[in-house]
């Protein structure tokens, strides 16, 4: 009922629930440790503003943090670890902003958004047994900048009728897909780093979504698996993939992967089969042209992708230079092409 308090420096242990704000709560909580709950550690539902900084949060039978109904609640600079349901539940249709927490080493998800709408930023999701990421039932969240990484399965896991965006985060080192989009998931890739996974991104039937602007390379068995009926928009990523398979597999019939898309150093093309794509390097080889490459090789090969693209605008400036300035304009396209990394696009809440 709107009551603002400020709670600091508590120890919290073995009680149901550690902090229930509802009806327009608000208020500072602060410096406390909750740990061993019963149930949720803490609920949000229905609050105003409330703030949530530098809390330790863990051991609780379902979820570290719930948050259900209106508000916008701040929580930032939070640990909260080993909750069996999850660290964070984001239910519809919550907002608020979730910044520079760590959330992890947990036995099952780390994140799940149920229909929530929230911003996550700069946060550092890993250690699940489970998915990192959750995103389900229409949930529209903006992750933006967060490290998802270290998880038993998928880094994240867009469900059925996910619209997330995903802007500039790194996702890594998760035992499948960085990124797996369901069917009828429909989310947003813009300038993610999606690298040293199973496989980077996958596609399942009938799934969409607009991939633009992503860099991922170094997956073990393809930077992204494209499934029957699937229908995803590929603009201007760059697949560099020397350990893997193939760069792109596709379903079987038609479909056209853009031309502005960068496909390089990739032991094939595309799936063995036949080539119907139309990319930069289209093409396909069978498995017996398939060498492996050890790390070894791998680093070698990224140091010629960089001596490629240094010659590469070496010889763009040199084009222009002996260009007549009415036509220097049209020439002015720098390559885009060695690994490098990527500026982070901010995000906010609308």
């Amino acid at each position: 009922n709107d009551s603002h308090p400020t709670v600091t420096n508590n120890k919290i242990f073995e009680e149901v629930t550690a902090v229930m704000l509802l009806k327009g709560a608000g208020g500072v909580y602060e410096l406390n440790s909750m740990l061993q709950i019963k149930k949720d550690a803490v609920v949000l539902a229905e609050v105003g503003q409330p703030k949530l900084t530098k809390n330790r949060i863990g051991f609780c039978d379902r979820y570290g943090i719930s948050v259900k109904g209106e508000g916008q609640a701040v929580v930032t600079n939070n640990s909260v670890y080993q909750c069996k349901e999850g660290c964070l539940y984001l239910g519809y249709p919550s907002k608020g902003t979730f910044k520079t927490n760590d959330l992890g080493d947990n036995n099952g998800p780390v994140v799940v958004v149920d229909g929530g709408k929230c911003l996550l930023e700069d946060n550092e999701i890993h250690d699940a047994t489970s998915n990192s990421v959750v995103v389900v039932n229409g949930g529209s969240p903006i992750l933006n900048g967060n490290k998802i990484h270290t998880g038993d399965v998928h880094g994240v896991a867009v469900g059925k009728a996910g619209r997330p965006q995903l802007t500039a985060n790194e996702i890594y080192h998760n035992g499948s897909v960085g990124v797996r989009i369901d069917t009828d998931a429909n989310p947003l890739l813009d300038e993610n780093e999606i690298f040293d996974n199973e496989k980077g991104i996958e596609v399942a039937y009938q799934g969409a979504g607009r991939l633009s602007r992503n860099f991922v390379f170094d997956n073990v068995k393809a930077a992204i698996n494209i499934g029957a009926k699937a229908t995803p928009e590929l603009m201007s990523n760059r697949f560099y993939t020397p350990l893997s398979e193939n760069a792109i597999w596709l379903p079987k019939g038609d479909f056209t992967v853009d031309r502005s898309n960068d496909i390089r150093m990739n032991l094939t093309g595309q799936r063995p089969g036949k080539p119907n794509s139309t990319t930069r390097h289209s093409g396909y080889a069978s498995q017996d042209d398939i060498v492996r490459r050890t790390r070894k090789q791998r680093e070698e090969l990224n140091q010629e992708v960089a001596k490629w693209a240094t010659k590469e605008e070496a010889a763009a400036k040199d084009s222009i230079a002996m260009a007549a300035p009415s036509e220097q304009l049209s020439t002015l396209a720098p390559p885009d092409y060695a690994p490098r990394p990527m500026a982070r696009k901010r995000a906010s809440v609308t």
